[in-house]
């Protein structure tokens, strides 16, 4: 090879027509020549190259050098400095709190003394006491800290806000209560013919020894419900947004949950003679004797085919 008219071996020092053995730099001088660098820059240290690091489970930041043995037990990590601790998989996930969460219901708070008043549509009223008879228009009345008995045919409390009320005994063909703000109601005892709470807001609400023909919780933005006792001929839950409700000793015909958003709902307690629609039931709590009694709805539900 010649460069410039010279061979390259004579471009090395103390090789001028011999052959040197060793000469200082020769290699950095040849490349010099050749790709026109500079020598400073090709005797310079080499950088070294920055070790690249991953994860693996548990957090364990390791070089990439490091040789890796995978056992059924979690990772082995071996290395030239000598054996790093073993690091498993984590075997279960940060566990949610309890589920389902009970319902929190308190008593109504209630004054010792109440005074009798009259009942009229939109009335506000604090600390009386109701006795309704015949068809009552109470539609967007508030009532606060008030009890209630009643024998009537229809009590109509659309729109009306009740905070704090105690419903006991109650006989009442048509109960009303669509669009309501209930908050610690308490309803005790007694026959309800149509219980009407759809798109109602609901905070706090006890049914406790109830007979109701049917009860429509449809649309309704319901928190802390709790069934007690009661028997339901029909149950409508569609598209309602339920959080923290529970039954206990309560059975009803049938249950319409389509649509029915449900966070912590224990249906443990309600003996359903059939649900309409078990692709809705996520987030309630069943027990393993109601799963096998929706099975067939369940596989209806995902396209199974069940014969014998």
């Amino acid at each position: 090879m010649l460069l410039r008219g010279r061979s390259v071996r004579n471009l090395i020092p103390g090789n001028r027509g011999t052959t040197s053995r060793a000469a200082p730099h020769g290699g950095a001088t040849l490349t010099a020549a050749v790709t026109g660098l500079p020598r400073s820059v090709l005797l310079s240290r080499p950088v070294r190259a920055r070790p690249f690091f991953r994860e693996l489970p548990g957090d364990v930041r390791i070089d990439a050098r490091v040789s890796i043995v995978r056992a059924a037990a979690g990772v082995r990590l071996l290395s030239t400095l000598g054996a790093v601790a073993p690091t498993p998989y984590p075997r279960s996930m940060a566990r949610s709190p309890e589920s389902p969460v009970a319902p929190r219901v308190s008593a109504p708070d209630l004054p010792r003394e109440f005074t009798p008043a009259a009942a009229h549509r939109s009335a506000d009223l604090i600390a009386a006491s109701l006795d309704l008879e015949g068809t009552v228009d109470l539609a967007h009345a508030s009532l606060e800290q008030c009890t209630v008995a009643a024998d009537a045919d229809a009590v109509d409390l659309t729109g009306a806000t009740l905070i704090d009320v105690d419903l006991t005994g109650v006989r009442i063909a048509s109960l009303k209560m669509r669009d309501a703000s209930i908050r610690r109601v308490r309803i005790r005892g007694g026959r309800i013919g149509t219980l009407d709470l759809s798109s109602a807001r609901i905070d706090e609400l006890l049914l406790s020894d109830v007979r109701i023909d049917y009860l429509n919780l449809g649309a309704a933005k319901a928190t802390d419900i709790e069934i007690r006792d009661c028997g339901i001929r029909t149950l409508d839950m569609p598209q309602a947004e339920l959080t923290r409700v529970g039954f206990t000793g309560s059975r009803s015909d049938e249950v319409d949950t389509r649509a029915m958003r449900a966070r912590h709902v224990d249906l443990r307690g309600l003996d359903a003679s059939a649900f309409l629609d078990a692709n809705s039931l996520r987030g309630t709590t069943l027990t393993g004797f109601q799963v096998q009694q929706l099975a067939p709805l369940l596989a209806a539900g995902i396209g199974i085919q069940v014969m014998d």
